[in-house]
């Protein structure tokens, strides 16, 4: 075994740890504790691997960083989307806390709206 093998072997058991990591996300549909910039540098250096390899002739090596590349990038995109959802979620609860604070103590809405005024 040579260090092209001993580092395709390496990008095999990462690519299915971030693919469970990916799976977990997908079950729990929230994202806590990870930084999405450390997401995007692991992501780039995945995809920098598929040229690096391929320059050198590190073909075992080459086709192990396919794999972290493509559930790399999968990971980062499912995490930038819950990160999306979730931001929309606080968005949507902030504006609509705003608009019953409006509704409930503007004078000027009571007074154009005043079916409205007892509930």
């Amino acid at each position: 075994m040579n260090n092209d093998h001993i580092t395709a072997v390496f990008s095999v058991v990462g690519t299915i740890v971030i693919a469970r990591s990916a799976l977990l996300l997908a079950r729990q549909k929230s994202v806590r504790g990870v930084s999405l910039w450390q997401a995007v540098f692991f992501a780039t250096w995945g995809v920098w691997n598929l040229f690096f390899y391929d320059a050198i002739g590190l073909y075992w090596s080459w086709y192990g960083a396919v794999g972290i590349a493509v559930t790399n990038c999968t990971w980062t995109a499912m995490l930038c989307w819950f990160k999306f959802k979730e931001w929309c979620e606080e968005l949507q609860a902030a504006f609509d806390e705003d608009i019953e604070r409006w509704r409930t103590e503007d004078k000027f809405y009571r007074e154009d709206f005043p079916e409205e005024k007892d509930q």
